[in-house]
């Protein structure tokens, strides 16, 4: 399933979800599963970003030829965004369903709606637009680094040989300005599903 076939999955699930609270009881196993889903999508999100975020990439960055990590990222963070659409999704899915639209009337409720909304436009916008745009450019960097000899050591290269290469400083401008963004947006997400875990955990009576 391409990028654009698991986005509109994941919107037509939030569109179904929205249509079918109206038409379903409110049965207390139902609902015991559906709170369940929520909080294990929540905290499996939050999680994961903090390890790939937090961990993985410095530790892959430390042992891996540059270039090596460069692939290894490449084939990580799409599946990671496409499983942060398939969290954020089911996080904000769950939370209509117990709470349709037709009854946020606080402003507590609408900040959490807002909050699992924008987890959820984060993670889209990077699985769609900017990790795809990243690792493009990303690839033609690193083609002209391997033709300079550059890239097969741990650690970032000496790039002073490619100084005077205006194509792969403009590629090397772009890669580093979409990457930022995407590592912005994924640690907004990241945020946001922190405070939606803080929430849920401020109800509890007791651990």
């Amino acid at each position: 399933m391409n990028v654009l076939a698991w986005q509109v999955t994941i919107v037509g699930i939030l569109a179904a979800t929205v249509c079918c609270t109206s038409l379903l009881g409110d049965d207390g196993s139902v609902s015991t599963l559906v709170n369940t889903l929520h909080v294990f999508a929540c905290a499996l999100w939050l999680g994961t970003s903090a390890w790939a975020s937090g961990f993985q990439g410095v530790i892959m960055l430390q042992v891996l030829p540059r270039h090596a990590f460069g692939v290894a990222q490449g084939a990580v963070f799409p599946a990671l965004f496409l499983y942060a659409d398939l969290c954020t999704g089911i996080a904000m899915a769950t939370f209509l369903y117990q709470h349709p639209p037709a009854t946020l009337v606080t402003s507590n409720d609408w900040i959490q709606a807002s909050v699992l909304a924008s987890a959820l436009a984060c993670a889209l916008v990077n699985s769609a637009w900017l990790v795809p745009q990243s690792i493009r450019l990303m690839v033609a960097c690193h083609k002209i680094e391997k033709d300079a000899g550059l890239g097969q050591a741990v650690g970032d290269p000496d790039r002073s040989k490619l100084k005077g290469n205006a194509r792969y400083q403009s590629l090397r401008k772009s890669f580093l300005v979409y990457h930022i963004i995407s590592q912005l947006t994924a640690a907004l997400s990241c945020v946001c599903m922190a405070y939606r875990v803080a929430h849920l955990a401020s109800k509890f009576a007791s651990i």
